[in-house]
């Protein structure tokens, strides 16, 4: 008995995604739609803590970095985006736990040789990113840990308020998709 060859994945080989059929003479393009368990189960989503003032420290923070290092963070933050509800934290080198009471983890970007560290916590299905820094050695310091727990005690505070008021303790969606966008439009006009 011979065992059959298997054709290599790709748009040709009928994968799920790309999978098409002829209709009469043309082609038709089949969307694959998830089924099973998990198909209808809630994603992730990643926000931006926003203050009492209205700011949004990480979203300043990337702000003030080089256009290269803002694709990269905003890169790895989008990694929190459209997980399974369900599903565990990313694991380590992507992230790692804080020595936290709030169970807080470190999402660790780099660019070049700078280490950054964007603290965030979980509610149900969002992924609140309250504190970042640039790291230079060692641990993330207790500093930092601390006022990234406060950031989430008030954020779980004001949501948590009946009613709620302004400002909503969830900022804007992160990473900011115009700003990926227009920064890696002029990295590729000026790499």
């Amino acid at each position: 008995m011979t065992a059959a060859k298997k054709k290599p994945a790709g748009p040709r080989s009928g994968s799920a995604p790309d999978r098409r059929f002829r209709d009469r003479g043309r082609r038709v393009d089949v969307e694959v739609v998830p089924t099973g368990k998990n198909a209808s189960e809630p994603t992730t989503h990643a926000v931006y803590y926003r203050a009492p003032d209205r700011s949004e420290p990480v979203s300043a923070f990337i702000d003030g970095l080089t256009i290269a290092a803002q694709v990269a963070v905003d890169q790895k933050i989008d990694w929190l985006n459209d997980l399974p509800q369900s599903a565990p934290p990313l694991g380590f080198p992507h992230t790692s736990d804080l020595k936290s009471a709030l169970k807080l983890r470190e999402l660790r970007c780099q660019y070049n040789k700078t280490k950054y560290r964007i603290i965030y916590g979980r509610s149900d299905n969002l992924f609140v990113l309250l504190h970042a820094i640039e790291k230079s050695t060692g641990p993330v310091p207790t500093e930092d840990i601390i006022t990234a727990e406060d950031r989430f005690k008030g954020f779980r505070a004001r949501m948590n308020a009946d009613p709620r008021r302004p400002p909503r303790a969830a900022g804007h969606d992160a990473p900011l998709a115009k700003r990926l966008r227009v920064n890696i439009r002029r990295l590729e006009k000026h790499p």
